[in-house]
């Protein structure tokens, strides 16, 4: 693995526009604009629709499944979309998939911004990221799974701001 973010570092070409969104589906869309696309559920503690970021704070998430046997997961915060995961099919999700998807983003984009990895409940995931300016892209690999997350971060910093506010306002209390 650590061959692999050697050989992504060596990497070189020039960034571009990243995707505001994932097949026709666009960041600050409401949730009615993506039911009218897609048939998806919503993620509830008990419902059978469980998301991947458990690092997600008071999480708006809507669930669909592809034929392809991914796993999309639409992130709302004040009802307008701001992050998507893709989750792919645990049977692809090998090292050498996880290689091939981040050739095809470095040839679409140019060089990863970053890659690190980090320790998650006990689990090594790697990271590959994008950034350019308005959304990020990060790949991820760990878990027995390979993630593809994008997040508007207009929308991010208006959620995580939020948070501190509740938080600040609780503290004072």
């Amino acid at each position: 693995m650590l061959n692999l973010l050697l050989f992504v570092s060596l990497q070189a070409q020039a960034t571009i526009a990243l995707p505001n969104g994932f097949q026709g589906i666009t960041w600050g869309m409401s949730i009615e604009e993506l039911t009218s696309q897609f048939e998806v559920h919503k993620a509830t503690p008990g419902s059978g629709y469980s998301y991947a970021d458990h690092m997600e704070t008071d999480p708006d998430v809507y669930v669909r499944h592809t034929k392809d046997n991914r796993k999309i997961e639409y992130y709302f915060f004040d009802g307008r979309l701001y992050k998507i995961y893709i989750v792919y099919d645990r049977a692809k999700s090998t090292e050498g998939f996880y290689k091939n998807l981040i050739d095809k983003a470095q040839k679409e984009y140019g060089p990863a911004q970053s890659h690190y990895q980090e320790n998650i409940f006990g689990i090594l995931v790697l990271h590959v990221k994008w950034d350019d300016g308005k959304s990020t892209m990060d790949l991820r690999s760990g878990a027995g799974y390979v993630y593809e997350v994008l997040v508007d971060k207009a929308g991010e910093r208006e959620k995580a701001s939020e948070i501190r506010r509740k938080r600040s306002l609780k503290e004072s209390i």
